[in-house]
């Protein structure tokens, strides 16, 4: 016994363990963290809040779902004593009450993320509660109930012959009446009427949005702008620099029009795919649709949607334009209610799309010489107060940091990407410290949340998802365009960047064009009202990223001399 306290207390390093000559026991006053009693004090909290069953409580979400993510098994499973009767019999116990208190916690947190709409959580749940009680006749009618609603009638049925089997498998016993009932609606096609109406009189529509765990800030005008042209296109595609936001723009407006979308709003998430091939399928795996013999799952997703009023946003599509504007192009033409929603870092150049260039968040223009109330104004700096209020409690934009949170933003361009990765290092730098760091490149702005996209997780890395799209002659006159610290022109590029003559293979306007349809490049000014040659510029940002680039290129100092020739010769002339 010595021993074994010795390993216990070697294992635990701290004196945790309490002996003396009749008991041996955990101290009381340890401070220590049991997953059981955190399970069961989540729970109690949820009783507190004095509701019904059927009212959604926001207050309850967040309990509910750290208490059932906390139950992973069985009640100490794996271990035993060994001829201990009495500890097996106390186990046993233990086991079956957690596991009615935990099927009571995921029905609720179910029913809590049906009654609100969240269609993706709710069945995500309902699939892990099936996990850990595969035997819960309850839960299989939940998972079929919520297939049904969502329009996965496959899905239902399969669930029902899966039911049907584990109970014959595990107990040799048929389904309940009511399971059996479930099912023949859902076969006659019932459920999806019934959970129609349903969802039409709550003012609920199917979808798998996912829940946003951050306020969204701003964006006022884009959003009714999106709105508007939604109303007049079936195409709509949001292009912009990486880390401009995009994709949670376009999250925010479609979550504002679902009552408009009877059969639902469906995000199609693309970034991970590399195959063009399997961009339809995606689509189809997502809407639940299967491909039908002597047919292409393109034309078999056609006849699906042909009498759907629906919505599609495909997400981060730049990797895979051709084969994404093939798809939208060969299902608008055959439908007549379906509405498609691209984000991609370009348009997808086919008949009918309808271009929305999203910009940055507004930034101050006078190097942050305004007042605390004048700068909150700015989308960007309520964004970074936002963010670096998630990092360091109750953080504020003052008199003493405006300045340095307004220049942090200014030289971040707005991106919200960029803004976000540096209020991740507000641990260990101050907002001036950063500022005075900033100067030395991109590699201070990485981290950032752990569920994030792997090329989201550094701002070169969201840059280099850009550039790595690019063909080489493109890549080349990227990289050259950084020697340009403001506005420049078409006439300056020429003289500039064609070190030889012909050697980027193309005209140097299909160049420009193409970076800025990539929204690599934007155009300054509005040169068609001015009747004027227009002026291009680089975000800072994405110049840096150029910039390192060009010093990696053994093009360097050839160029700076071309560029340094060229406005000496322009100075000479003025």
């Amino acid at each position: 016994m010595r021993h074994s306290l010795y390993a216990i207390r070697k294992t635990l390093k701290g004196d945790w363990i309490k002996s003396d000559r009749d008991t041996i026991g955990i101290d009381p006053g340890a401070d220590l963290w049991v997953d059981v009693d955190r399970f069961h004090s989540l729970l109690a909290e949820c009783g507190r809040h004095g509701h019904g069953e059927d009212e959604v409580c926001a207050r309850c979400l967040e309990p509910l779902i750290e208490a059932v993510e906390l139950y992973r098994a069985d009640f100490l499973a794996g271990f035993s004593l060994k001829d201990s009767a009495a500890f097996d019999d106390w186990q046993l116990a233990q086991s079956r009450n957690l596991i009615t208190v935990v099927t009571v916690g995921f029905s609720h947190l179910v029913r809590c993320l049906l009654l609100q709409g969240d269609y993706t959580g709710a069945v995500r749940y309902a699939q892990q509660w099936l996990a850990q009680d595969r035997i819960n006749e309850a839960a299989h009618r939940q998972l079929m109930d919520l297939y049904a609603r969502t329009g996965q009638r496959t899905a239902a049925l399969n669930q029902y012959m899966e039911c049907v089997s584990i109970l014959k498998e595990e107990l040799d016993v048929p389904p309940e009446n009511e399971t059996i009932q479930l099912y023949k609606a859902i076969k006659a096609g019932f459920p999806r009427t019934e959970a129609h109406s349903i969802r039409a009189a709550a003012g609920i529509h199917p979808n798998n949005l996912p829940r946003q765990l951050t306020s969204f800030i701003g964006r006022t005008h884009e959003i009714n702008e999106v709105k508007r042209l939604l109303s007049t296109t079936t195409l709509l595609t949001f292009t912009g620099t990486g880390g401009c936001g995009k994709t949670r723009l376009a999250l925010r407006v479609v979550s504002d029009v679902l009552e408009e979308y009877r059969d639902g709003v469906w995000l199609v998430e693309l970034a991970s795919l590399s195959d063009p091939a399997l961009v339809a399928k995606s689509v189809a795996s997502t809407l639940d649709v299967h491909e039908h013999p002597g047919q292409s799952i393109t034309e078999t997703l056609s006849d699906f949607l042909r009498s759907k009023q629906m919505m599609i946003v495909l997400d981060n599509c730049e990797h895979l334009n051709q084969a994404c504007g093939e798809l939208a192009e060969s299902l608008l033409h055959s439908t007549q209610n379906l509405k498609i929603l691209v984000t991609s870092r370009e348009p997808l150049y086919v008949t009918g799309e309808c271009e929305f260039l999203v910009p940055p968040l507004r930034v101050p223009d006078d190097g942050g010489r305004q007042s605390v109330e004048q700068l909150m104004q700015y989308e960007a700096v309520r964004l970074y107060q936002e963010r670096a209020g998630a990092v360091i409690t109750k953080f504020a934009v003052t008199n003493e940091n405006a300045s340095a949170v307004a220049g942090i933003c200014m030289h971040l361009d707005g991106l919200p990407l960029a803004i976000e990765l540096a209020t991740a290092r507000l641990k260990i730098l101050s907002p001036q410290a950063l500022l005075e760091r900033m100067g030395g490149g991109l590699e201070v702005l990485k981290g950032g949340a752990r569920d994030l996209p792997a090329r989201q997780k550094t701002l070169r890395k969201a840059i280099g998802w850009s550039y790595d799209l690019l063909d080489e002659n493109e890549k080349t006159l990227f990289r050259r365009l950084s020697v340009f610290a403001g506005g420049f022109s078409i006439t300056a590029v020429e003289a500039v960047c064609s070190i030889r003559e012909n050697e980027l293979g193309t005209d140097m306007l299909d160049g420009l064009a193409s970076l800025v349809d990539k929204s690599l490049l934007r155009i300054l000014q509005p040169y068609q009202e001015a009747n004027r040659e227009p002026r291009f510029q680089m975000l800072e940002t994405v110049r840096k990223y150029a910039g390192e680039k060009l010093a990696e290129s053994s093009e360097s100092r050839s160029l700076n001399k071309r560029f340094a020739a060229y406005f000496t010769k322009l100075a000479e002339k003025a």
